[in-house]
């Protein structure tokens, strides 16, 4: 912590907006890959696996779209900065986390917003 403290003292103020800006990006970009990648398991174990919707790992999958520190930090920064519609797609993602419980056609309609945050332009 103290390190962190004294690179913030060092750095003029826009530079410091600048890298938090830039961490923003870099963790929408890796929530947008993960979501990618979740979209593509659960299609599979959809057409796959038998009985997957009664499979308990399945909320493990989805462990970072949940309501949680991390996603609430980012969604914060994210409007933080003016990336609305990042925000929105993400926000799409996580509050409709129960979908995925609901049967085949709700989890249907998770891997699509899914597939629309991975589809989101990064933030600028």
């Amino acid at each position: 912590m103290a390190i962190r403290t004294l690179f913030k003292n060092l750095l003029p103020k826009n530079r410091q907006e600048e890298l938090a800006k830039a961490n923003v990006r870099v963790r929408f970009r890796d929530y947008k890959n993960t979501a990618r990648m979740l979209a593509v398991a659960l299609q599979i174990g959809l057409e796959s696996v038998p009985n997957f919707l009664n499979t308990a790992y399945i909320d493990d999958l989805t462990l970072d779209f949940k309501h949680n520190d991390n996603i609430t930090i980012l969604l914060f920064s994210l409007e933080q900065y003016g990336f609305t519609i990042q925000k929105e797609a993400l926000q799409d993602v996580r509050d409709n986390h129960t979908l995925i419980f609901q049967g085949k056609e709700s989890m249907r309609q998770y891997i699509v917003l899914l597939w629309n945050l991975f589809y989101t332009p990064d933030p600028q």
